[in-house]
């Protein structure tokens, strides 16, 4: 699996482009270790070799422009494939970039649960062509991001975005919310204001699909205007509805859920040896992770037969891979088990008798001999063999 993971980081979509920004922003972090409200890097700082560039940079004295195509330049020529050879070895991984292309392999859609959110690892539900999304206004699009339906483009040259979730989601998504009249004759007050609480006599359903579009959090709502609340809270225009749902798989790949409340990582292997009892536990909940990995990804793939299924037939060429190789020698040792012998003939056919037969074949092979040695010595010009 770690072999097959370096193999597919090696080619497109990923690359050493797909992890740009995540090694520019582990640089800022690394320059600026004490800045807060940063994400936290566990992609880079396992490897050493990363930490030294990030040394030697600051020693440069270019600009901020400078010094970032500095780091791009290294990263393109040198360091992406120096930071796949380090993840080849045992115990060196970084974070969970290598879940994704496994997942995209394997053809199901991963989401992992943390302790507060799950995280979207990988989907393909669909795509939606960005040239669409250039003919609407910019509200639309906003509000195509805000109703989750996708995401922002990761760069200028994407030509598709994914779409984030099933026809059956979307369908709830690209809808008017539940109990609209409700909602909008509230918002629709000349008292309301951005941060208003929430009543609390509207229904389990309204609230949850409000959560799902941003429009309100922790019982009160955004500081969305209001002609955007409202905007948001009614259905989306038919013409870009069945655009949408056009572009979404009708029947998704499976889905794996795994569950990381710990947000456990592989980095954690190469703590401090100092602390080898801590270490214990580390290593033990990290081998779990791993293992519950497999299984689930075993038990919700077993019974997928769809076609093309890649990891069906990557399961078959291994089992057929495997008896190949055990085969042979399961097979000599069941002859030496219960005493056969095996012989392989000119025609490469290959026969296996008991020792008993053996012995009878012997005795009858040497009377054979023995008869034609008192037959040359009656008839010298005979030739008997």
């Amino acid at each position: 699996m770690r072999e097959l993971t370096c193999k597919l980081l090696q080619e497109p979509p990923y690359g050493p482009k797909s992890l740009e920004q995540q090694l520019l922003s582990a640089y800022h972090s690394f320059i600026n270790p004490h800045e807060q409200g940063g994400i936290s890097d566990d992609i880079f700082k396992v490897h050493k070799f990363i930490n030294e560039k990030f040394k030697t940079l600051p020693e440069l004295k270019y600009s901020e422009e400078e010094v970032n195509l500095e780091l791009i330049t290294w990263w393109e020529k040198k360091g992406y494939e120096q930071f796949i050879n380090s993840m080849r070895k045992n115990a060196v991984d970084s974070g969970d970039i290598e879940l994704a292309p496994l997942a995209c392999y394997f053809r199901l859609n991963l989401k992992v649960a943390r302790q507060e959110f799950t995280h979207t690892m990988y989907s393909d539900y669909g795509s939606l062509p960005i040239s669409f999304l250039r003919k609407q206004e910019q509200h639309v699009i906003a509000d195509l991001y805000g109703r989750g339906i996708i995401d922002h483009p990761e760069n200028d040259l994407q030509e598709q975005l994914p779409i984030n979730d099933t026809q059956e989601v979307l369908t709830q998504k690209l809808a008017a919310i539940p109990d609209l009249d409700k909602v909008l004759n509230y918002i629709e007050r000349e008292d309301f204001e951005k941060g208003a609480k929430v009543p609390e006599t509207w229904s389990t359903e309204c609230l949850a699909e409000l959560k799902i579009r941003s429009i309100i959090s922790d019982g009160k709502f955004s500081m969305m205007d209001k002609d955007a609340v409202i905007y948001r809270c009614n259905a989306l225009p038919p013409a870009i509805c069945d655009v949408i749902l056009q572009h979404a798989k009708k029947e998704p790949l499976p889905t794996v859920l795994l569950s990381n409340q710990k947000a456990t990582h592989w980095d954690l292997l190469n703590a401090n040896s100092a602390k080898k009892e801590e270490n214990k536990e580390i290593k033990k909940e990290v081998i779990e992770y791993e293992k519950e990995l497999l299984i689930v990804l075993k038990e919700k793939l077993a019974d997928y037969k769809g076609e093309g299924s890649k990891w069906e037939n990557w399961v078959k060429q291994q089992i057929e891979k495997l008896e190949k190789e055990t085969a042979p020698l399961s097979q000599e040792k069941a002859d030496r088990d219960q005493g056969n012998v095996q012989y392989t003939l000119s025609n490469d056919k290959k026969i296996t008798v008991t020792i008993e037969e053996q012995i009878k074949l012997d005795e009858a092979y040497a009377k054979k001999l023995q008869s034609e040695e008192y037959e040359s010595y009656d008839n010298p010009n005979k030739l008997t063999r």
